[in-house]
């Protein structure tokens, strides 16, 4: 995978990589544009705490896409973050109020 250490932010997530299930590393605050963008296998992801914001299409196109567990950290999803994904359940360690917010965008 493609990461800016230095700014924290997963720039790209390898397509043919096979994984279910993906536990984002820690010190990662920003998933990039499109980063998971087309990955088929993906069926499982966990963010972890310090992630901040998603980016535009981060994960467009992840078909098998069923379930998210999302940082009270995050504070915004881009416009089509999750575009043609399944998506069943959500796990969010913040508040109602937090999510609500991350919402209105």
């Amino acid at each position: 995978m493609l990461v800016n250490k230095e700014s924290g932010v997963l720039i790209k997530y390898p397509i043919g990589r096979s994984d279910d299930s993906y536990v984002l590393p820690s010190g990662i605050s920003h998933i990039g544009e499109y980063a998971f963008s087309g990955c088929p296998y993906l069926r499982l992801v966990s963010f972890t705490e310090g992630l901040i914001h998603i980016g535009e299409g981060a994960f467009e196109g992840c078909s098998d896409l069923i379930g998210l567990v999302i940082p009270s950290t995050l504070v915004s999803i881009d416009y089509n973050a999750f575009n043609n994904c399944p998506i069943q359940a959500i796990g969010y360690a913040g508040s109602s109020a937090q999510w609500i917010m991350i919402a209105k965008g």
